[in-house]
């Protein structure tokens, strides 16, 4: 009688949660495209474009956008657009997590970045990159 309640319960545990995912709506493609990373390297070239933020309690907050190339360490390029909450240094390295998802203007979406020293730069990146 045991194995038939664990079995009755494992198919009420599953039906539960594939009724919880079905009826949350979440968007599988965009979530792989999320998840599928590439690591890419980029220089800042030029100072980001501000763009201040107004609350509604009167607080505001200023980001800088970016649209630049980026290369992989095979040398090839995506064009990617992120911000930053302050004006990155100019000729700062960046090591950047490019998704698969790309904003209205065709641009690929970043998850993450972080400044890196040249020596971490891929050789086929670095000249890409110029360095």
């Amino acid at each position: 009688m045991k194995p038939v309640k664990v079995i009755i319960y494992a198919v009420l545990v599953i039906s539960v949660v594939i009724g919880v995912l079905m009826a949350s709506n979440i968007d599988f493609a965009k979530l792989k495209k999320q998840m599928n990373t590439t690591d890419m390297y980029v220089v800042v070239t030029e100072n980001g474009k501000a763009e201040t933020i107004q609350f509604d309690d009167k607080d505001s907050m200023t980001r800088f956008h970016y649209v630049q190339e980026a290369y992989d360490k095979n040398g090839a390029a995506k064009k990617i657009t992120f911000s930053a909450n302050k004006n990155l240094r100019l000729n700062a390295i960046l090591l950047v997590t490019v998704q698969e998802l790309k904003d209205a203007d065709g641009h690929y979406l970043i998850g993450s970045y972080e400044e890196v020293q040249a020596d971490l730069v891929p050789e086929k990146t670095k000249i890409k990159l110029g360095l």
